[in-house]
């Protein structure tokens, strides 16, 4: 019965394919960006860091 369901309905079938791909693409390029901002951040983290450890190593100098 649903064999003969999606096999007669294949607008159904290619609405739930398209969604579960937007779907799909939606989450995988939020999760891109936030992998992307998290590293960006973690960069900018690091480097401001190493500049201050390298204007206290001025100082203590």
């Amino acid at each position: 019965m649903t064999c003969l369901f999606v096999s007669s309905d294949w607008r159904f079938v290619c609405l739930f394919l398209c969604l579960f791909v937007s779907l799909f693409v939606s989450f995988f390029v939020s999760f891109f960006c936030l992998l992307s901002l998290c590293a960006l951040e973690f960069l900018v983290i690091h480097q401001t860091r190493h500049r201050s450890l390298g204007e206290e190593r001025c100082r203590v100098e």
